[in-house]
């Protein structure tokens, strides 16, 4: 495997780790009509700033510990920017009183400072969320 195809195995590892711990993301989405979530893996900062509470800070704080690890890691570039954005898909076609997720994507954007970039992404298929 060459060096920089580790770094897309980082960033698919980050967005994978999310998408299974980020119920209350999505049910926050749903309830706010929000369709995209960004965070900043290294600043640790949420976009749009109602969904910057503990519960979900806590969420960032184990991506971020990820990606420590990876860059503790002999990377073989110095990171300028570690984005994460999450799109969740809301499928309407069962009611309103059903929270139901359609296809949610997870994407980890990478950057170093030539401003090169590796893209990973990670794709969850419909989910019904607990009340």
């Amino acid at each position: 495997m060459s060096r920089y195809r580790k770094l897309r195995g980082f960033a698919y590892s980050i967005a994978h780790q999310f998408a299974h711990s980020a119920e209350h993301f999505a049910y926050m989405a749903i309830r706010d009509d929000v369709p995209i979530v960004s965070i900043d893996l290294l600043a640790g900062t949420i976009t749009p700033q109602s969904f910057e509470i503990y519960r979900n800070q806590n969420v960032v704080r184990r991506s971020q510990s990820t990606l420590k690890c990876a860059i503790n890691y002999p990377l073989p570039v110095n990171l300028k920017r570690a984005i994460l954005l999450a799109y969740f898909g809301v499928d309407k076609s069962y009611g309103e009183s059903i929270q139901f997720l359609g296809e949610t994507r997870f994407e980890v954007t990478l950057t170093d400072e030539f401003d090169r970039h590796w893209v990973s992404t990670y794709k969850r298929s419909h989910q019904l969320l607990g009340p």
